[in-house]
């Protein structure tokens, strides 16, 4: 009925994680579980020499899993999900969102090929946000998705008239280590604003594509190419517009990398990558992260270019407290000052 679980990082057990308590309720007589609710702790303490009693405190985050509906192997075919952060200053559980999700059939691997996401922004399930339309095409052997297709829509159901965007969504994998923890070489997203898949009703198109891996699989170096679709010329023509080059450093062996630098470059009017010219050098350092892999704490230094003449535009201190599903932070406290030693504060 109930498991509290530390995780950590290191098999010494210095480098903590997370803690989850986990409760369950609604247990049926074949073991599927009704209702299952996740609290995550920051700290941890095991008595008896790490092998005792395991003490927890210090809140981060609350998941309430709500399952209706199972198939005959325990696969969840329609569930709620309501998640709450905790805020320090009213020392109590805040609502982040809740969904509804449903989930048709399952293959003899238990993956499903289709799943509804209905996104709320209130507790009692009335106030509507989107609708999320996911079609599962292909995955691999180690449950990667290979291919997939995500419709947002503002209404309920399914209604073209409704539709915010159409993405296709495919991930190639090369590296076996890396495929095995699920980090794929090229990721290739396209986002049209019609079900059609057409140069006509493309808006843009990313490119990520990891040029090394560690021994671990986790990905150092990155190239981001971002293709943008130009209507002002006679027909519609892909260019690129934007690249970024991704190294991560000081990797965990979570795959968070505490170390960031992102070189962002630009093209000109024609688009062509022979026109790419850097308009700014960052440098992240990623002190806190929760267990989503979300960032909590972190120092941005933006430069005007990777030289060792470069010129420091800004520093930025950012601390986030609580995340959306799709990784946006509900709250931040953004401080930029004009030096790295943050003795000018801009605001």
């Amino acid at each position: 009925l109930r498991q509290i679980i530390a995780t950590y990082l290191d098999e010494s057990k210095t480098s903590l994680l997370d803690v989850k308590l986990i409760e369950n309720t609604d247990i049926s007589s074949g073991g599927n579980v009704g209702k299952v609710t996740i609290t995550k702790y920051a700290s941890a303490e095991i008595s008896g020499q790490g092998e005792g009693v395991i003490t927890y405190s210090g809140p981060i985050d609350k998941e309430v899993i709500t399952t209706t509906l199972f198939d005959l192997r325990g696969n969840a075919l329609a569930q709620d999900i309501t998640r709450y952060y905790f805020d320090n200053e009213s020392q109590g559980f805040l609502f982040s969102e809740a969904q509804v999700i449903t989930n048709d059939s399952y293959d003899f691997h238990d993956k499903t090929y289709h799943s509804i996401i209905r996104n709320y922004s209130d507790i009692g399930l009335t106030a509507f946000v989107d609708m999320q339309d996911i079609r599962y095409i292909l995955y691999d052997r180690f449950g990667n998705v290979l291919e997939q297709t995500l419709d947002t829509y503002t209404s309920f159901d399914v209604d073209i008239n409704n539709l915010v965007d159409h993405k296709r969504i495919t991930n190639d994998y090369t590296d076996i280590v890396a495929q095995r923890r699920g980090n794929a070489t090229i990721t290739t997203v396209t986002k049209y604003n019609s079900l059609t898949e057409a140069i006509t009703t493309e808006i843009e198109k990313t490119v990520t594509t990891t040029t090394l891996f560690d021994t671990r699989g986790y990905a150092v170096d990155q190239t981001q190419d971002i293709y943008v679709v130009d209507r002002l010329e006679d027909s519609p023509t892909e260019k690129l517009a934007t690249q970024r080059l991704i190294h991560n450093d000081n990797i965990d062996n979570r795959g968070d990398a505490h170390t960031q630098t992102i070189t962002t470059l630009v093209t000109d009017h024609t688009g062509l990558e022979s026109t790419l010219e850097v308009i700014t050098y960052q440098v992240f350092t990623n002190r806190e992260f929760d267990s989503r892999r979300n960032i909590e704490n972190q120092l941005v230094l933006t430069y005007s270019d990777a030289s060792a003449s470069k010129i420091l535009l800004d520093a930025q201190e950012i601390r986030s407290l609580g995340f959306h599903s799709s990784g946006v932070a509900l709250r931040q406290i953004i401080a930029t000052y004009l030096d790295e030693s943050k003795t000018s504060l801009l605001d």
